[in-house]
């Protein structure tokens, strides 16, 4: 579709600056994931965790979002993906096409997909932080989760989901 095309060429731009944890690029690749559910009517939470990287202390976000289920509300299917990659090292962009901004795009479709198609069971839709070095943001979920987690009766996980060759 378009916007997943376009989702990802934003998310992979030089201007997001590789999207690392705690970053101004960071920030921009929520605030763009923050954009377009928003314009898709539904309600954006953000949970915050720690992550120290080289004796620094950042703070992480997840962003999600829930679909209610119709005939199983108390059985969750969670999506993820990160948001984040490497960011700027030596001065080279590492923009993150295949890993994770294709994941990111593929998600925001199925959020979209979901919003015309309300599902049976519960779905969260949560974009994770800080997965590059440590699978910080999952372990944040799953340390802290919106729902209990023997709720959770399945999590896909859409991580490198295109690859073109050059």
């Amino acid at each position: 579709t378009p916007d997943l095309l376009t989702d990802l060429s934003v998310l992979a731009a030089d201007s997001m600056a590789g999207r690392a944890v705690g970053t101004d690029g960071g920030r921009m690749a929520r605030e763009y994931i923050d954009a377009r559910l928003t314009a898709m009517g539904l309600g954006v939470t953000h949970d915050t965790f720690e992550v120290t990287r080289g004796g620094t202390v950042l703070t992480g976000v997840n962003v999600r979002t829930e679909f209610t289920g119709s005939t199983h509300p108390d059985a969750a299917i969670v999506l993820t993906a990160h948001y984040d990659h490497l960011g700027v090292r030596d001065g080279t962009v590492f923009n993150g096409t295949d890993d994770n901004a294709s994941g990111v795009a593929g998600l925001l479709a199925l959020a979209e997909w979901l919003t015309e198609h309300p599902p049976l069971h519960t779905v969260h839709v949560v974009f994770t932080d800080a997965e590059e070095g440590g699978l910080r943001g999952a372990r944040a979920f799953v340390d802290n989760p919106p729902i209990a987690l023997e709720s959770m009766v399945l999590n896909v996980n859409l991580d490198m989901i295109a690859h073109a060759d050059t």
